[in-house]
């Protein structure tokens, strides 16, 4: 497998492209089994195949609606190729010490996307607040699988050891990717680095880089399921709560980029519910969720930053009435809104539906707070359309959309709305 990714290394950008977009449509066959044994190296499951349709489809976005970077856009493209072959290989290892290494692997080249390709000075303290937060808890998961390795010999992923182990050890495995999920507590470096990544650098970050934190989750699970069912329904209130006070958060943003980075660690941490409910319909909703907002939020990212180009600000204060000059901008911002806050047809309804029903299973008293985050969540994605999108305008803008950027848009919609492809799930 390494040989074919290591080729496309050494091709042109537009041929680089057209083999992505026939691998990317070649990988779209009908994944009927539940474990797929590549070789000693790698292997595929369900999730590593959805999060690797995911990963083709945004970088495939990403390399049509990028910025022209001129002198750097050689740079730029080999960045791109090498983020996009780690995070490949960080969804395909079956060994945990070598997807632990390439995840690390990943966040430096994130770090090197946000520092390199950022629009403001403010960047440089961004991306390194970005790397230390992340540098500490990486040591203690290293730490971690040092010590299941001296007892077990093993760090087959799909074989853990499922025995009671010290809460040092839980926390050493799950700290690392519940920050780079992140939830509340966890959240700070987040909103920072959106705001000063570029539009690229900000779907991949959204899209995919959250997904590594998810995806780490979801395979240390097993290990922690003896703690997790010990402590269920408190850590299924944590989530619920953190769930609520982020949907808060967010109804008080004016950077439309800060809402839209606040939305996403609502969405995460509403999502962790499922997981830790430890049915197998709550496992689906942790899927299901996982791969929606990979669309919806780089969806979201590339609206704000076309209000960006024509305005000249992502604050909801600064411009309002943008119907009044871009209509087909308006009906697209719609179109994602409602899938943000999880409005039928879209995966993220199904998602919830599937949660509510998990959450119900296990206690009746979630109900009313399901219904506080539902209400809050559609609260702030409809404020955010109608106090743009309506008023009158004090800006004025001749550029209208582009055909390129409406395609892109309708690609993030597209999938996240076709219930049809539910069947996979």
């Amino acid at each position: 497998m390494m040989k074919y990714i290591m080729f496309l290394m050494f091709v042109n950008s537009l041929f680089f492209n057209k083999l992505l977009l026939l691998n990317f449509v070649l990988f779209l066959s009908v994944f009927d089994n539940n474990y797929l044994y590549l070789s000693k190296l790698f292997f595929l499951d369900e999730l590593s195949y959805y999060l690797i349709l995911l990963l083709g489809w945004i970088f495939s976005l990403v390399y049509l609606i990028c910025s022209d970077y001129k002198f750097y856009m050689n740079y730029f493209l080999w960045l791109m190729k090498l983020l996009n072959m780690f995070m490949l290989m960080v969804f395909s290892f079956i060994d945990f010490f070598n997807f632990y290494l390439f995840f690390e692997i990943s966040m430096l080249l994130m770090f090197m996307v946000v520092i390199g390709f950022g629009y403001q000075y403010e960047r440089m303290s961004s991306s390194i607040y970005m790397m230390f937060y992340t540098f500490f808890p990486s040591l203690m998961l290293l730490l971690g699988i040092y010590y299941y390795y001296g007892m077990v010999k093993d760090l087959n992923m799909m074989f853990w050891l499922k025995e009671s182990y010290s809460l040092f050890f839980y926390f050493c495995m799950v700290i690392m990717f519940l920050i780079k999920l992140p939830i509340y507590f966890f959240h700070f470096w987040l909103p920072k680095a959106h705001v000063e990544a570029s539009l690229e650098g900000s779907m991949i970050l959204a899209s995919i880089f959250l997904k590594l934190g998810a995806y780490g989750i979801y395979r240390v699970f097993f290990l922690l399921e003896k703690f997790i069912v010990n402590y269920k329904n408190y850590i299924m209130m944590f989530f619920m709560l953190s769930s609520i006070i982020m949907s808060g958060i967010c109804c008080l943003q004016v950077d439309l980029k800060m809402l839209v980075a606040y939305s996403s660690i609502v969405h995460m941490s509403f999502m962790m519910m499922g997981l830790v409910s430890l049915i197998k319909t709550g496992l689906m909703s942790y899927v299901i969720i996982m791969i929606s907002h990979g669309f919806c939020s780089s969806g979201l990212f590339v609206l704000v930053n076309l209000v960006y180009q024509r305005f000249g600000s992502r604050s909801m204060i600064m411009f309002k009435g943008v119907i009044n000059y871009l209509p087909m901008l308006t009906l697209l911002w719609f179109m994602l809104s409602t899938s943000n806050f999880s409005c039928p047809p879209s995966l993220n309804f199904m998602g919830e539906i599937h949660i509510l029903i998990v959450s119900l299973k296990v206690s009746v008293k979630y109900l009313l707070l399901i219904m506080i985050y539902i209400f809050i969540n559609a609260f702030y994605s409809l404020f955010m359309f109608v106090f743009t999108q309506y008023g009158k305008m004090d800006m004025f803008t001749k550029f209208d959309l582009f055909n390129q950027e409406i395609l892109v848009l309708l690609m993030h919609w597209m999938p996240l709305n076709m219930v049809f492809f539910m069947k996979y799930f």
